[in-house]
């Protein structure tokens, strides 16, 4: 039989991991704020203000009083926090602007008044980018910017979103100098890689580069998320203050010429001529234009899937580089195991089909439920029939399930097909000492697993369907 058991257990069931998912005002028409799946986060970022050059604040992302009272009901609603984000993608000069001397008490009386018109539970800061020259007045701003919020009430959350710099690891000191600030320092690890001179293919979002380094530059390693949270609580910064980052968009790249395939098709491929690359593609177009499964592959090195994409040529090759619920899975897992404070989502409305129909959002709020798991503990469940049982295996229509569940008083059961899809979710609270149940299994031919978990332990096993 094709068993594979997996020793993890738990030692509490709640482990409190943060998710801050960005909203950002461009999604309010296709996704309303009251149809955002709330289980899947613990804070809501609301994106966003972008800072002028004189302490003003910019509105270029549709948050008028409306949806911004909207958005802060959904969620006070559902019982989530909700901060407003200040800044975005090539903000720098106008924190650097906002930030001197002369506009910084404006810029941070600018910020509180919108923070307290509509009720929001605090600010989320993404400088981007941060550079060694901007220590002095990241470290004036963030003080002041605190000291403010504290006066109002010391409960309000002050979070940041920041990025790593190889070449320049010194902005880790201005992170770690300001740390007792934040409530979250939250890495933003997607759209790490890029067709730039000197790269290879690789993932934009993966967990770990096994290794891997730029060509001829062995001491320059392919950037992964587990790499920089390294880099970052070396530096000094508490595990529980990081956060790593799961994009819910796709990273296309396509043609180029002179790899192994032609075209760019896989990671770890160099070229002549460069592809192109495109990070804005939504995870619900890619997986409506361009997911098959023949396309489907996973880098169980890096904890990443891709699509690999080999047409007749080079200019219509294609490697996608996204995310999935295994990959979530993975994430949430090396979450755990470091002691990390949680992660972020970029963004919300990239997985969004409609308000019962949400899969990156479901596979994170399913791993909310999941207990906080140890490193290489001994397991509670027994590897044996007669305190496990998955039958028969192979399986043709259906599937038993018969286990000893001791102290348990939670159940959670997710059978995954061979592309890390889940196909089935199924749990229960306050069951027996043996549970007994049979599941219809209508499904195609293959390899599927069956991931098994309680408060007192987690078992995955491998099950082959005729």
């Amino acid at each position: 039989m094709l068993f594979l058991l997996i020793g993890i257990s738990v030692k509490s069931f709640a482990q409190n991991i943060w998710v801050s998912g960005y909203y950002p005002g461009w999604d309010q028409t296709a996704m309303p704020p009251d149809s955002i799946n709330f289980n899947s986060i613990t804070h809501l970022i609301h994106f966003s203000f972008e800072p002028a050059n004189n302490g003003t604040l910019q509105n270029n992302f549709g948050l008028d009083a409306t949806h911004v009272n909207a958005t802060v009901a959904a969620a006070h609603n559902a019982g989530k926090k909700v901060l407003i984000c200040i800044g975005g993608a090539s903000t720098a000069t106008g924190f650097r602007n906002s930030t001197t001397t002369q506009y910084r008490a404006t810029f941070i009386s600018n910020i509180i008044n919108k923070l307290t018109t509509y009720n929001y539970d605090g600010i989320d800061i993404d400088w981007e980018p941060v550079v060694t020259s901007d220590s002095t007045q990241f470290y004036l701003f963030i003080n002041e910017l605190r000291t403010e919020m504290d006066k109002i009430n010391p409960a309000l959350e002050l979070t940041t979103a920041t990025g790593d710099d190889y070449w320049n690891p010194d902005i880790r000191k201005i992170y770690l100098k300001t740390q007792a600030k934040f409530n979250q320092i939250n890495l933003m690890t997607y759209v790490m890689s890029g067709p730039w001179p000197g790269w290879i293919t690789w993932h934009g979002s993966a967990l770990y580069n096994g290794g891997q380094h730029f060509p001829g530059a062995p001491d320059e390693f392919l950037p992964s998320a587990d790499y920089w949270a390294q880099n970052f609580i070396s530096t000094g910064i508490a595990p529980g203050k990081l956060g790593i980052g799961i994009g819910f968009h796709c990273d296309v790249w396509q043609g180029g010429t002179g790899t192994s395939t032609g075209g760019v098709t896989k990671p770890l491929q160099s070229w002549t001529n460069a592809p192109t690359e495109n990070s804005d593609l939504y995870y619900t177009t890619t997986m409506t234009n361009y997911y098959t499964l023949q396309r489907y592959n996973y880098d169980t090195t890096a904890e990443a899937p891709y699509l690999s994409i080999d047409n007749t040529g080079s200019a219509n090759d294609m490697f996608i580089s996204y995310t999935n619920e295994r990959a979530i899975t993975a994430k949430f897992n090396y979450i755990r195991q470091q002691n990390l404070g949680g992660c972020i989502i970029w963004e919300l409305g990239e997985d969004y089909y409609s308000k019962n129909n949400q899969p990156l959002k479901k596979a994170i709020e399913d791993e909310l439920k999941i207990t906080e798991i140890k490193k290489n503990p001994k397991t509670d469940f027994q590897n044996d029939e007669t305190f496990i049982r998955i039958y028969p295996n192979p399986v043709e229509e259906k599937l038993n399930l018969r286990l000893n569940t001791g102290k348990a008083t939670k159940l959670y059961i997710s059978i995954y097909n061979s592309s890390g899809v889940k196909i089935l979710s199924y749990d229960e609270k306050y069951i027996g000492k043996e549970f007994i149940r049979t599941f219809s299994f209508n499904y195609p031919a293959g390899l599927y697993l069956v991931k098994i978990q309680t408060n007192e332990s987690q078992i995955i096993r491998k099950v082959l369907k005729k």
